[in-house]
Formats: C-alpha cells, structure tokens, sequence
C-alpha cells in the first residue's frame, strides 16, 4: 500500500519504482491523482493525524521526483601512524565482496579520500604507499540513504618499522646476554658447590692455596733415572681409580726432580719422568683428553739444597717426586 510511478514507452510499462517520502509513510498510502498543469491533486492515507479510517489529503509538487537507488559513502583520512600527520597520494582500492576491483582513488593533500556506493552490500577498502605498511578494512552497509561510513586507516612507514626492529632485537641481545651472564653465574656457583661437596667426600683431594691436589704417598724416582718404580704402581692406582670415579676430573702430572746436575739437564729428566707416568695411565685405561704430563725440573723444591751439598740423600729423593694438580672437576 504504496505509491509508485512506472515511465510507460511504446505500451510498455518499465519497472515501477517507489516514489518515497513525504507522500509514502509507513502506513497504507493510495489512490493518487495530480493534476499535471497545476501540479496539484490528493492521495488517501490511514497515517495518523486524520479525521478518520482513511482520509483524503491534498498535495502540491514543489519539486520535480527524482528516484534514486540507496547511496551511501565510504570516506576516510589515511595517516602515518607514528607522526599522526595525514599521508597524500596514498593508494585506496574499493573491492565489493568478491574482492572484484571497483575503484581506485589517491589521498589528497590532507590524506582524504571517498567512494560512492550501495546501500545494503559489503565493500573492502585497501590501503598502501610507497615505502610504508599496507592496511585494510571491510565494511557491510545499512540501508540508511547518504550515510558516510567511515575507513580511516593508519599506516607505518618501512623506516619506523626497521627502528622498532632494531630497537627489538637490541632488547632481545641484552636480555639473552643478562640471561647468559647469570646462567653463566649459576653454573659457576653450582661447579663451586659441586667441588666443594667432592672435596668434602674425598680425604685424598685437598687445597693447596690455590690448587687442587691429589694427595699420595711420596711416588720416587731413582738418581738420574725416570722409569716408574714397582713400589710406586700401587700409588698411581689409587689416583686412577679416583680419575675413573669422576669422570670430568682432568689431572696434570708435575714431575720434579732435586737440584743437582745442570738446570736444562733436570727439565729434560723431569719431562721424561711425567711422560712415563703419563704412559702408566694411558695403559690403565685414562683417555689422553683427560691426564697431562709436564717437567718443571728443579724449580719447585720442597726443600732449598743451596749448595747441593747441603741435603741430604734424603731430602734429595723428597725433592725427585710427581704431584698430580686437579685441573678441572
């Protein structure tokens, strides 16, 4: 209950289309007339506001009918959005809801752009420039005739991006760094810890100010000789079989020898002397990553013979011995 127009050519009607507001409401509205010299004439209508049912009322054309379909507009300011500034000649594509392209606009100066479109159907608005991010946004319409619906949209240009990537990964360094320094802490704490227990547990493992030995009985070596006495195997055992209960320890053999005979002399006799013991663990089953060996001659005495003369056999023989330094544990 509406009135329509329908243009009529050559005997055929085209489709009729709804002439709208004031004269349509949305209530029974009919029985149009219009008198096309004065542009005067009456239509019947239930609205309320009558005198009864359906009344008659009067109407004047004060301005010609032009029907048009429900149009609406997609507008919006495309922006930078770090400096907020508005972007010119940023690209917007309309697509309708098959991703068809529709247009294809530039932001003015002040970043604006608008399409013209139909009511009651869905659109995708996208956004990009030169050396910036793109963006996009989809919109369904109402039917509401001139509505502005807006697509503003932001867009982070490639430099800024690089700078917050920058920034990231200095974060992400100093904290895998911080992180790395305190694990690093931790696992010195727990090797500190860890020694101190092993040491705690083994009488034959002690400090000596700032090295680690393992204690033995005194393992001698003959004047001017370096092979490995047969008293002296038993010894050695006992220090590989605590090499073989912690497999980490890694030991150094020191050879020294006394003061008399010429000091390249002694270094020769005393490397001598540590690479035969070094053979005796290898042949017990110690890896070689595992057991050094090294002469220091007469360098290290545990008793000073100045003059040489001045010691006795027996503290000579003190002086010809092996030490066995904890490297790592």
């Amino acid at each position: 209950m509406d009135v329509f127009v329908s243009d009529i050519k050559n005997d055929t009607y085209s489709e009729p289309l709804n002439v709208g507001l004031p004269l349509n409401s949305g209530y029974d509205d009919f029985a149009f007339n219009i008198d096309s010299d004065t542009k005067e004439g009456y239509f019947s209508s239930n609205r309320p506001g009558g005198k009864g049912a359906d009344d008659i009322y009067w109407l004047k054309e004060t301005k010609p009918l032009i029907i048009e379909n429900c149009k609406q507009f997609i507008a919006g300011v495309i922006t930078d959005i770090d400096t907020k500034l508005p972007l010119e000649n940023a690209k917007v594509l309309l697509q309708d809801e098959n991703k068809k392209e529709i247009e294809i606009v530039n932001t003015s100066a002040d970043g604006k752009f608008s399409f013209a479109v139909a009511c009651l159907k869905s659109y995708t608005v996208s956004a990009s420039k030169e050396a910036y991010s793109k963006d996009s946004r989809t919109l369904k319409l109402k039917k509401e005739r001139n509505k502005i619906n807006d697509a503003s949209m932001t867009l982070k240009s490639d430099a800024a991006v690089k700078k917050e990537a920058d920034i990231a990964a200095q974060k992400q360094k100093e904290a895998d760094d911080a992180a790395a320094k305190k694990e690093k802490e931790l696992a010195v704490i727990g090797k500190k810890e860890k020694v101190e227990k092993i040491i705690a547990a083994e009488k034959d493992i002690v400090k000596d100010k700032d090295r680690l030995l393992i204690k033995t009985e005194p393992i001698y070596f003959d004047y001017d000789l370096w092979y490995i006495r047969k008293e002296s195997k038993p010894i050695l055992n006992k220090v590989i079989a605590l090499m073989k209960k912690y497999p980490d320890m890694v030991v150094e053999i020191g050879s020294h020898t006394d003061v008399r005979g010429n000091n390249q002399y002694n270094l020769d006799l005393s490397s001598r002397r540590a690479a035969s013991t070094l053979d005796y663990f290898l042949e017990q089953g110690i890896p070689a990553n595992r057991i050094s060996a090294k002469g220091y001659g007469e360098t290290v005495p545990i008793i000073k013979c100045v003059p040489d003369h001045s010691c006795s056999e027996e503290q000579h023989e003190l002086n010809r011995r092996s030490e066995f330094v904890i490297k790592s544990l």
